[in-house]
C-alpha cells in the first residue's frame, strides 16, 4: 500500500501521511525516492524542506479507515489557503496476485477506497481553490495496468483504469480554467509494495528505481499532460498499445501466474530454511 498525498502551497509544503504510521513514510520513501528530498520521516520531511526549500512544512496524519473523515480531517488542516499543486498518488495494491475471492476484504476495500474514493475526494476537495486563483495542476497517478484488465490484480487495474478516465473528464469539465490535469502511468517501481518475490529479487530489465522515476517524472510536469513518467515505461507502454487486447489480457493472465509461482516458490524456501533455523 502507499499511502501519500502532496500539497504545494505557494509558501507551504503540506505532506499528507495518511495513516500516521512510520510505515507510511517508508511507503513514501519506497515510492518517491530523494526527488526532491530525502523523506525518511516526519521530522526529516519537515527539516529538509525548510532548510532545502525555505518553505514552511506541515505533516497532516489522518485515518483512512474512514475516507470521509479523512477528507474533513485534510480540508480543516489546510485551512483557506490556496493550492497550486496536487498529487495524488494514494493508492493500495494486493500484496501478491490472487483472484477476487482470494483478496482479503480489507485489501478489497483499500484498493477501492484509496484508489477511487479518496483521489476523487481529495480533487473535489483542492479543485474548488485552483479555479478561483485560475491556475493549478493536479497529477493523478494511474498505472500501465490501465492498458487492460489484469487478471490476478483485477480490482486494482480497474481501479487504474477509472484514474485515467477520470482524469481525461476533468480536462474537458475544466478547458479554459487555466487548470493541468496530467496523468502519470508509471509501470514497474521498486520498491516494497511491488516486491511479491521474499527473497527480495526484482527484474531490472522492466523496473526503475523511486529515485530514477522520482526524478524523471517532476521534468513532465507542464510539459505533458499525458505520461509515464520514464522513459523505460514509456518504451513499455508503447508497445502494450500496439497488441490485439485479447492478446494483451492472456499476457497479463499469464505473467502475473508466473509471478505467483516464483512468490510461492520462494515463499516455501524462505519458510523451510526460517525452520531449519
Amino acid at each position: 500500500m502507499y499511502q501519500f498525498c502532496g500539497v504545494l502551497l505557494p509558501t507551504k509544503i503540506i505532506a499528507v501521511d495518511l495513516s500516521g504510521t512510520k510505515a507510511a513514510i517508508e511507503a513514501v520513501k519506497n515510492q518517491l525516492g530523494d526527488h526532491p528530498v530525502h523523506i525518511l520521516g516526519k521530522k526529516t520531511i519537515t527539516h529538509s524542506l525548510e532548510s532545502l526549500h525555505g518553505v514552511q512544512t506541515k505533516i497532516i496524519a489522518v485515518d483512512l479507515s474512514g475516507t470521509k473523515a479523512a477528507i474533513e480531517a485534510v480540508e480543516n488542516q489546510l485551512g483557506d489557503h490556496p493550492v497550486h499543486i496536487l498529487v495524488n498518488n494514494v493508492g493500495s495494491l494486493s500484496s501478491y496476485p490472487k483472484s477476487l475471492t482470494e483478496d482479503t476484504e480489507k485489501e478489497t476495500w483499500d484498493t477501492l477506497s484509496l484508489n477511487v474514493v479518496f483521489t476523487t475526494l481529495m480533487t473535489k476537495l483542492i479543485l474548488p481553490r485552483m479555479k478561483d486563483n485560475g491556475r493549478g495542476a493536479i497529477v493523478n497517478v494511474s498505472s500501465i495496468s490501465e492498458a487492460s484488465p489484469w487478471a490476478l490484480f483485477n480490482v486494482y487495474a480497474a481501479t487504474k483504469i477509472y484514474v485515467k478516465y477520470f482524469t481525461e473528464g476533468l480536462r474537458i469539465e475544466y478547458e479554459n480554467s487555466g487548470l493541468t490535469f496530467q496523468l502519470l502511468s508509471p509501470g514497474l517501481v521498486s520498491s516494497k509494495m511491488t516486491d511479491f518475490n521474499p527473497s527480495g529479487q526484482k527484474s531490472k530489465l522492466l523496473s526503475a528505481t523511486p529515485e530514477q522515476f522520482a526524478r524523471s517524472a517532476v521534468k513532465t510536469l507542464g510539459v505533458t499532460d499525458t505520461t509515464t513518467g520514464y522513459w523505460l515505461h514509456g518504451f513499455q507502454y508503447f508497445f502494450v498499445q500496439r497488441l490485439p487486447l485479447w492478446l494483451l489480457k492472456r499476457w497479463g493472465y499469464s505473467f502475473n501466474k508466473y509471478v505467483l509461482r516464483n512468490y510461492k516458490k520462494d515463499l516455501a524456501a524462505q519458510n523451510k530454511s526460517d525452520k531449519k533455523e
